[in-house]
C-alpha cells in the first residue's frame, strides 16, 4: 500500500506522516463533509503558488431554462475561480436549493484556464483520479451499500492498487476519488492509463466506461439525485474517507500511486526508452523501414529521437573508437545529450544517467560530469518541484530547451552525414524535404503505387502511339480512346505531353516536322491523282505567329481552303496535314458530281507565296522543296 503523500498541494517541505485510517463515516462525519468540505479537498488552495490551481470550476445542473435568445435548455453551465469564489458559490447552491438542497447539481473534478470552457485542451492541471460506480444493475444491487464499499476495497487489495482518498454515496453508485498532488497536463497520457486500470479492476461493480475523461464532472456533496431508485438515499454525501481529519482526505503522490497500479514504473518506462534509442541507433540508416523523419509529438518523444540522433552521429564520426568522442567533441555531445536526457529522466536518477552516460561515450568521471551538467540537473529538480520561469513573457518549464537546427550548428553535422548516419530530427530544412519526399516515394513503391517518372514515361509512350494512329489511320481522338480503352481527355494530355517531351530542342522539331511529312506523303496515304505539291500541309514554312490561309489545287481544279498556323510543332503539323487531306479528299469527290468554284475574293485572300496557279505551280526562289519533292521518275 502507497505510504507516501502530501498533506498540502505541491508542498515539498519534508512534514511527518503518519498512515492514514480507513473508516466508514457516522452521519454527524458525513454532515461536516458539506459541500464546501467536498470543494476544497478536490480543489485545494495551492502552497507552493505554483500557479497550477489558478483557474475555474465548471458547475453543470440538469434544469430547463430559457436562454437570451428564446430557447429551451436543458443543462446549465456557470463556473468560479478556484478558491473562496468557488466554495462560496457551492454553498449558495446548496442553501438556495429547495429544502436546503439543490437536483442535479454537478462540479469539474479538474481545474480549467478560461471560464465555461469544459474541454480537454483546457486544462490547467490534474489533481484526481475518480471512478463512478452504478453497482445497481449488477449482482450487487440491492446490497447494503457497506457491503459493497467493502468489496469494493477488497477487489482493490487484491489487484495491488490503493485504496481511494474518499468515497461518496451519489444516489445509485458511488464516487470514488484518489487525491494526488498537482500535475501538469501534459501527464495526460499517463493519467488516461491509470484511469483505464482502475475502471479494468472495478468493472465487475459497474463502474462507467464513459465517465473517464479528465473533463468529467461529479455530484456534489449536499445535492440531490432525483434518480434515486432508492427515495431515502437521493442526498449525496460522505460514506467513506481515508485520513485522520475530515477536512483533510488522503492525498498521494501522482508518480508514486501511477508507478503502483500501471504495470511499469515511471523508472522503467525512461529506462526502456534511454536503451530503445540505444537501439535503434545501432541500427543501419538503410534498415530505416520506411520511417519518416520524427514528428514532434512531445517533448519527451522529441528528446528520445534526439538521443537516438546523437548516438548515430557519435558512431558514424568515430566508427575506429566505437563511437567514443575525442578530446575537443566531448563538451558539446554531452551537454545536448544531457539536455535529452532530462526530459525522459525523473530528477532523482537523471544524475546517475548522466554519469553513465559521460563514462561510456568518454572518460570522463562522475564527478567531472556532476559539476559540467549541473545546471542541467537543477533545473530539472526544479522542474519536478513545480517551478517556473519567464520566457519571453510567459511562464515556462526551466529545462533547457534546444532546437535541432542549434544542434546542427553546434555540432556542424554536414548534410552527407545527415544521410550517411541515418538522422531523423537532426536535419536541415533541405536535408529534412529531401528526406520526406523519399520516404513518400518509398511508401507509394511498397503499397504498389507507380513513381512519377515511370507514370510520365507511360503517358509520353501513350501519346506517341495516339499520334500515329492519328496520323496514319485519320482516327480522332474519340476512336483512339474508345480503342485504347482510356478517356478522351487522357488522350489529349498525353498527346500534349509527348509534344511537349519531343520538343525540347530546335533537332526535335524539325526530326518530327519531316515525319510527319514522310507519314503524310511518303506513300504511307497518298493524295489521290498523284503529284507533287510546292505548297500546303506537309511542308515546311517560315515561323510566324500569324494565321495564313492558303489553298490546295487537286485534279479537277477544285480547291480546299483551309486555316492553320504557321508555326511549326511536331505532332501538331502531322494532324492538321492529314485532316486537310482528308477534307481536300472529300470536296475532290463532290467535285466530281458538280463543280465547285470559290469567289474570287477567297482566292484574293490567301498568301501570295503560297497561291498556285491553276496548270503547274511557278517555283518560288526562296523556297526548296523537301528531298522526297524532288524525286523524278
Amino acid at each position: 500500500m502507497v505510504a507516501l503523500g502530501e498533506e498540502r498541494v505541491n508542498d515539498t517541505q519534508p512534514t511527518t506522516i503518519s498512515l492514514p485510517r480507513f473508516r466508514f463515516c457516522n452521519d454527524a462525519e458525513s454532515r461536516a463533509f458539506g459541500p464546501t468540505q467536498h470543494m476544497r479537498a478536490v480543489h485545494p488552495p495551492n502552497a507552493q503558488g505554483t500557479g497550477l490551481r489558478h483557474g475555474f470550476v465548471i458547475w453543470g445542473q440538469k434544469i430547463k431554462w430559457i436562454d437570451d435568445k428564446g430557447r429551451e435548455r436543458p443543462w446549465k453551465r456557470s463556473s468560479n475561480k478556484i478558491g473562496s469564489d468557488a466554495e462560496f458559490a457551492a454553498e449558495h447552491f446548496i442553501a438556495n436549493g429547495k429544502h436546503r438542497t439543490v437536483d442535479n447539481l454537478y462540479f469539474s473534478m479538474q481545474p480549467f484556464r478560461k471560464p465555461n470552457c469544459r474541454e480537454i485542451w483546457n486544462l490547467s492541471a490534474l489533481g484526481c483520479l475518480f471512478v463512478d460506480v452504478d453497482y445497481k444493475d449488477t449482482k450487487w444491487g440491492g446490497q447494503d451499500l457497506r457491503i459493497v464499499m467493502s468489496m469494493i476495497l477488497a477487489a482493490l487489495d487484491e489487484a495491488g492498487f490503493p485504496a481511494p482518498s474518499f468515497a461518496v454515496d451519489s444516489g445509485n453508485g458511488l464516487h470514488l476519488v484518489w487525491l494526488h498532488n498537482l500535475v501538469r497536463p501534459h501527464a495526460l497520457p499517463r493519467w488516461n492509463l491509470v484511469q483505464e486500470r482502475l475502471l479494468e479492476a472495478l468493472k465487475s461493480f459497474g463502474a462507467d466506461p464513459r465517465a473517464k475523461d479528465a473533463a468529467r464532472v461529479l455530484r456534489l456533496s449536499g445535492s440531490w439525485n432525483p434518480q434515486a431508485r432508492d427515495r431515502t438515499r437521493g442526498l449525496v454525501h460522505l460514506v467513506w474517507i481515508q485520513g485522520e481529519e475530515i477536512a483533510k482526505p488522503f492525498r498521494y503522490d501522482f508518480d508514486t500511486i501511477a508507478d503502483e497500479i500501471l504495470p511499469f514504473t515511471k523508472g522503467e518506462i525512461v529506462s526502456l526508452r534511454a536503451e530503445r534509442a540505444k537501439r535503434r541507433a545501432k541500427e543501419k540508416p538503410g534498415l530505416r523501414k520506411g520511417r519518416k523523419p520524427a514528428a514532434r509529438r512531445d517533448s519527451a518523444s522529441y528528446a528520445e529521437t534526439v538521443l537516438e540522433d546523437l548516438h548515430r552521429l557519435r558512431r558514424h564520426r568515430y566508427p575506429r573508437t566505437s563511437g567514443r568522442l575525442p578530446s575537443g567533441a566531448r563538451n558539446d555531445w554531452l551537454f545536448i545529450a544531457s539536455i535529452a536526457l532530462s526530459w525522459i529522466t525523473p530528477a532523482p536518477a537523471l544524475q546517475s544517467q548522466i554519469e553513465a552516460l559521460a563514462c561510456e561515450v568518454s572518460n570522463w568521471r562522475g564527478r567531472e560530469a556532476k559539476s559540467r551538467m549541473g545546471s542541467i540537473i537543477r533545473r530539472a529538480k526544479d522542474a519536478a518541484a513545480g517551478k517556473l520561469i519567464e520566457f519571453n513573457g510567459h511562464e515556462v518549464d526551466p529545462r533547457y530547451r534546444m532546437k535541432a537546427e542549434t544542434i546542427v550548428k553546434w555540432l556542424a553535422i554536414e548534410e552527407d552525414e545527415m544521410h550517411a548516419a541515418g538522422l531523423r530530427v537532426l536535419l536541415s530544412p533541405d536535408a529534412r524535404r529531401e528526406r520526406k519526399a523519399q520516404d513518400a516515394r518509398d511508401r507509394r513503391k511498397t503499397k504498389g503505387a507507380t513513381s512519377h517518372d515511370e507514370k510520365r514515361a507511360e503517358r509520353i509512350e501513350l501519346g506517341k502511339r495516339a499520334t500515329w494512329m492519328h496520323i496514319r489511320n485519320g482516327l480522332t481522338y474519340a476512336e483512339i480512346a474508345a480503342e485504347l480503352n482510356v478517356s478522351k481527355a487522357t488522350i489529349g494530355k498525353s498527346i500534349e505531353e509527348a509534344r511537349n517531351a519531343s520538343s525540347s530542342t530546335s533537332q526535335n522539331v524539325q526530326r518530327i516536322s519531316k515525319a510527319a511529312i514522310r507519314a503524310v506523303y511518303g506513300g504511307i496515304l497518298p493524295l489521290k491523282g498523284g503529284g507533287t505539291c510546292t505548297s500546303g500541309p506537309g511542308v515546311l514554312a517560315p515561323r510566324s505567329t500569324r494565321t495564313e490561309k492558303q489553298t490546295l489545287p487537286f485534279e479537277g481544279g477544285v480547291a480546299s481552303p483551309y486555316t492553320r498556323s504557321a508555326d511549326v510543332s511536331g505532332v501538331g503539323t502531322g494532324a492538321k496535314a492529314h485532316r486537310t487531306v482528308q477534307r481536300s479528299q472529300s470536296v475532290q469527290r463532290m467535285g466530281s458530281k458538280r463543280k465547285t468554284t470559290y469567289p474570287s475574293t477567297q482566292t484574293d485572300r490567301c498568301d501570295e507565296r503560297h497561291t498556285p496557279a491553276p496548270s503547274r505551280p511557278s517555283p518560288d526562289p526562296a523556297w526548296v522543296p523537301p528531298r522526297f519533292l524532288r524525286r523524278t521518275g
